[in-house]
């Protein structure tokens, strides 16, 4: 089996105009992973636009997004250190858009939430906050944002944090670290800020590099196939672990229809694996060919799933229409 690098995924959450997409393109920058081009046009985009140089430029690529200063769709953006990969997701902070938030939360091994020191919680500070405790998120870096615009005064710092100590702690959520930082100028971003001697904490990169991945889930395999191709002449099925792991060798249930097969191998791009945890999608050769077809779930042989056709459930409702009884 070739050898992959660690991948950690990061969601950056917080509420619009709060330097969320700052943060991810000063990080790109600071490590020195901006290709040329990419920086040259983000020069000129912000000259086109009369403004200096914006770090978030390099995740914000839509006219309207570098226009009014908003993600409209989730930035993606990649960091390599050493042997890992920080797999970044900068999802629109707009209570509108709310679902992409949500999306990088389920799929993030740890979560930056991003709050502007001087306007403090806001709307959707509190809402992401509850996203990530919802689905069960427990790795959290708080950076407390723009502290330039208050002189780096530390009271200032100590008083959001002290209001959002208390935020967390009602949702459920023990930071790992409170960061006070100014993305744009990159001060505890990659680099320790020169310019606030009473902070001896870590920067945002070296919270992230002392983070883990997620522990895999306890659930028992569940596995959807999303399609099925032919390569090599061979049928290869792929899909997402949706909770439990699974492993060459294992044998699963195949729903409907209850037939069962073995995992011969398991494959992502030109990499086989031995196993595969929650939250990765994966390619699958089983030892029966033609024994499943799009829409299948592959499950543990052991603990298959309860068919049904009745359910309780607790679900996280986000649109402003309230839900009533009798909707489909």
């Amino acid at each position: 089996m070739n050898q992959e690098t660690e991948t950690i995924s990061v969601v950056v959450a917080g509420h619009k105009d709060h330097g969320k997409s700052t943060l991810v393109g000063r990080l790109l920058l600071d490590v020195g992973q901006v290709p040329d081009s990419c920086r040259r046009e983000a020069s000129e985009a912000c000259i086109q636009e009369g403004k200096e140089f914006q770090p978030a430029f390099l995740i914000d690529r839509l006219l309207d997004e570098r226009r009014d200063g908003l993600t409209l769709c989730a930035g993606r953006a990649s960091i390599r250190r050493g042997d890992r990969r920080y797999e970044l997701v900068d999802p629109p902070g707009h209570r509108a858009l709310v679902r992409e938030v949500l999306l990088g939360a389920t799929l993030a091994d740890v979560a930056i939430l991003v709050v502007d020191v001087s306007e403090g919680i806001a709307e959707q500070t509190r809402r992401h906050a509850t996203y990530l405790r919802t689905v069960g998120l427990d790795q959290l870096i708080v950076v407390v944002n723009k502290m330039d615009i208050v002189g780096f005064r530390v009271a200032e710092f100590q008083r959001l944090v002290a209001s959002l100590t208390s935020l967390l702690q009602q949702v459920g959520l023990a930071p790992l670290h409170f960061i006070p930082a100014s993305t744009l100028g990159g001060q505890n971003v990659v680099h320790p800020a020169t310019v606030i001697s009473w902070y001896d904490g870590p920067t945002v990169l070296q919270a992230l590099e002392a983070s883990r991945r997620r522990a895999p889930s306890s659930q028992p395999l569940r596995l959807p196939v999303q399609d099925i191709f032919q390569i090599d002449g061979e049928e290869m099925v792929v899909g997402r672990v949706e909770a439990g792991t699974v492993q060459v060798g294992d044998e699963v249930i195949l729903l409907p229809g209850g037939r069962r097969s073995v995992i011969c191998s398991l494959h992502r791009f030109e990499h086989t694996m031995d196993s595969a945890c929650a939250g990765e999608s994966i390619g699958i050769r089983l030892e029966h060919a033609g024994c499943c077809f799009r829409g299948t779930v592959l499950c543990a042989s052991n603990d298959p799933p309860v068919v049904a056709e009745r359910l309780q459930a607790q679900l996280l409702w986000t649109s402003e229409q309230p839900l009533d009884v009798g909707e489909v």
